[in-house]
């Protein structure tokens, strides 16, 4: 942009000297030579004459030496030559016998100057630092040269008138000092610009500086401070936005200075909206026509363009038909799809790559046929300006292998149907509901077993569950346990095919509540409208206390979040006035009977239907759940935690508040250990629950915590189990689901070692 020179009018000018000023010169410097009173004592000071750091081209000025003690006349005076600098043999005079007629002994000197040329009087600064009268005895000469310097305020004439950030702009005008730093020129905003050059006192070149905004310029000097009464003009200047990537009628920031409140935001050219303004940032929404490319702003001083480039996403709107086989060809439609080469835009079927039929390809649809090895899922559109995911699920209709071992037919069965649902939405084709049944083993008190007892493929779009078979115990063979007990809990597992994963917890696929579903009766059916969602389900015995620990990252509490160390990660519900609320109390419905916790503070109690003291629920501690006995006689019930996953790796802090036995937990899912010998088939385990992994001796569960802690006490349905570092092991077993009580000598961090996962 072209630039003119504006003259700049003194606004303000501040007077300003950091020196010791002792007495006030008088108003008649004519009179400074005369009132002298020269005395024995002289100490004799020499040096040189700056004005504004610039050697000064003097004639007949004076420098008049003064001192607190006298307050009508100096005690020394020098006057220069025409054209010099220099000062020399400037003799103080000291006192003799008494403070009126010369300085005294360390008295502070002040310099005044007085300039024939301006008629100014000015307090001389000496830089490097105090003068004091120091002539003990005649001719007495100061031990090194003091420099004065005189300082005239500043005044700015004429400067060029506008200019980006990191320009350099000419300033003229008077009083410019020579040595760095005593020239502070700051623009609008308040930021201060780098003097590269000073020329005579009247010429200065400075860059503009980064938060510079458009208005007066200011310099200041040790003689003043001057403010131009005209502008200085800043163009716009972008340093980023965000995010840099988004498809039509994105919002997008754009930083940067000087935008002002009526800016123009175009994308590669492409007019936008501005939705919001200031002089650092404009939010602004993509057009439809735009293409990648750099952001412009720009105002009435001029254009900034972005560095980096804005990439314009394509988006899918939809797509026909909704469902297919692989190679039937589907049309999507959308916009900002790439054209201009074959190559420019890509497609996918649930991140398999697509073929696009040729001659299809416009800004605002395609066509596509359904790959080989394409599942259920999003129809994914790319181009250079990045990736449009399309918000429905294209159906392919080709089933995969089943995932889970076909059950043993018992003759008793239960036909279910339903809705099945996944995170609130219908799971898919292809994925797949298994029937689980847990019960004791034949013949055993304190060991257990589960069963598959029924699997179904979901073959129909909607999450539509039909002629799933359940089946159910003989009970004519006391040897065998074949199928789900009447009256018996059903776990089930959704095993999820695009994911390749399962699901353990569920609730109600309508209220969103608990649910659980018995085994009633014999070649019957049953209505199942099930949600799986990420969690576990965790078998308790009915009848019994349970020592009970959970390794999902979901936490339940009343009034406000624990302060005890907890496990990272957890996602916290706030159960409102009752613990009563919280899901996993919830799903054990009126079997359950209390929980008890310790985190080191002592017992907190929750009662079923009454209250307590207890107030958060979380994973990591262990929990003494005491179930009733059920009605049916029935041994096991369930109790649902849904949320994430714990991976078991997370730490935890035991002993932190000089505690001593704690309820601690197991938050590991997918690992149990066990001491080498031990058969852990027997115990009782989530569904989910897996890998084995033999340690020995059992204090290796431990060994993050070792020398922290005293003991372990576990309890089982055959009694208390302890173990004593460095004794054989009365515990042989902890997996998911598992409690126990440990003892803190002092405060450690508890992790679990990795095993098999």
């Amino acid at each position: 942009m072209r630039k003119r020179f504006f003259r700049g009018v003194a606004a303000a000018i501040v007077l300003f000297f950091a020196q010791v000023t002792g007495a006030a010169p008088p108003s008649d410097p004519s009179t400074w030579e005369s009132s002298v009173v020269t005395t024995g004592k002289v100490m004799f000071v020499s040096g040189d004459l700056k004005i504004n750091d610039f050697s000064a081209v003097l004639d007949n000025g004076l420098v008049g030496v003064f001192v607190p003690s006298i307050t009508n006349r100096p005690v020394g005076v020098y006057r220069f030559g025409a054209g010099t600098d220099n000062y020399s043999l400037l003799a103080v005079y000291g006192s003799t016998g008494g403070s009126g007629n010369g300085a005294l002994p360390n008295e502070a000197l002040s310099f005044w100057f007085h300039d024939n040329t301006t008629g100014l009087t000015t307090l001389a600064l000496a830089p490097n630092g105090t003068v004091t009268y120091q002539g003990a005895s005649p001719s007495y000469t100061y031990p090194s040269a003091v420099p004065l310097r005189v300082y005239y305020p500043p005044t700015i004439t004429a400067f060029d008138n506008n200019g980006a950030v990191g320009a350099q702009v000419a300033i003229a005008g008077t009083n410019f000092c020579a040595v760095s730093g005593n020239d502070n020129v700051t623009f609008t905003g308040g930021v201060r610009a780098t003097v590269d050059n000073v020329v005579n006192g009247m010429n200065l070149v400075v860059t503009v500086p980064a938060g510079a905004q458009s208005g007066p310029i200011r310099i200041t000097t040790p003689g003043g401070s001057f403010l131009t009464s005209g502008s200085f003009a800043v163009p716009p200047k972008i340093t980023g936005f965000s995010p840099g990537s988004g498809g039509q009628s994105a919002s997008v920031t754009i930083s940067g200075y000087n935008f002002g409140s009526t800016p123009a935001v175009a994308f590669a050219g492409a007019s936008a909206t501005v939705v919001s303004a200031s002089d650092n940032e404009v939010v602004a929404t993509v057009p439809a026509d735009a293409i990648t490319g750099t952001i412009t702003v720009t105002t009435s001083v001029g254009t900034a363009d972005s560095s980096a480039s804005f990439s314009v996403q394509p988006t899918v709107v939809g797509f026909t038909p909704t469902s297919g086989r692989v190679g039937d060809n589907v049309t999507i439609t959308g916009y900002n799809f790439d054209d201009s080469s074959a190559s420019a835009t890509s497609v996918s079927f649930n991140g398999v790559a697509a073929d696009i039929v040729p001659g299809t390809l416009t800004r605002t649809s395609l066509v596509a046929s359904v790959p080989v090895g394409a599942d259920n899922g999003a129809i994914t559109v790319t181009t250079v300006g990045g990736q449009a995911i399309s918000a429905w699920i294209f159906t392919v209709v080709v089933l995969p292998p089943n995932h889970f071992p076909a059950p043993v037919p018992s003759g008793f069965v239960t036909t279910a149907g339903g809705t099945i649902k996944k995170n609130g939405v219908p799971a898919s084709m292809g994925d797949e509901v298994a029937a689980w049944s847990v019960h004791r083993k034949p013949g055993q008190t304190t060991k257990f077993e589960k069963t598959l007892i029924g699997r179904a493929m979901l073959t129909t779009p909607g999450g539509v569950l039909s002629g799933m078979e359940i089946y159910g115990d003989n009970t004519a063979t006391t040897g065998a346990v074949e199928g789900a007990g009447q009256g018996e809990e059903i776990c089930f597992v959704l095993w999820s095919d695009s994911e390749q994963r399962a699901y353990y917890a569920y609730k109600n696929g309508t209220t969103g509540d608990p649910v659980s579903v018995t085994w009633d009766n014999a070649a019957g059916s049953a209505t199942v409208d099930l949600d799986f969602v990420p969690g576990n389900r965790y078998p308790l015995r009915n009848g019994a206390w349970n020592l009970f620990s959970h390794g999902v990252l979901a936490g339940y509490y009343k009034g406000s979040i624990p302060t005890k160390p907890q496990l990272s990660g957890v996602i916290w519900d706030n159960v409102a006035l009752s613990m009563a609320n919280a899901f996993p109390f919830k799903s054990l419905g009126s079997k359950l009977d209390r929980v008890v916790g310790n985190d080191g503070s002592g017992n907190k109690v929750y009662l079923a239907g009454v209250g307590g003291t207890m107030t958060w629920f979380a994973p990591g501690y262990g929990y003494w759940v005491k179930m009733k006995t059920a009605a049916d006689n029935q041994v096991l019930s369930w109790m649902t935690v849904p949320g994430p996953l714990s991976a078991g790796t997370e730490a935890l802090t035991f002993g932190a508040d000089n505690t001593v036995w704690t309820l601690g937990g197991y938050w590991g899912n997918a690992v149990t250990y066990n001491l080498s010998g031990y058969d852990p088939s027997g115990e009782l385990l989530p569904v989910s629950a897996s890998d084995n992994v033999v340690v020995s001796p059992m204090g290796q569960v431990w060994t993050s915590i070792a020398g922290s802690y005293d003991r372990v006490v576990t309890s089982d349905v055959t009694g208390n189990h302890l173990y004593l570092p460095g004794l054989p092991s009365q515990i042989k077993y902890l997996g998911p689901g598992y409690g126990y009580w440990i003892k803190m000598k002092n405060s450690a961090g508890l992790t679990y070692p990795a095993g098999t996962r």
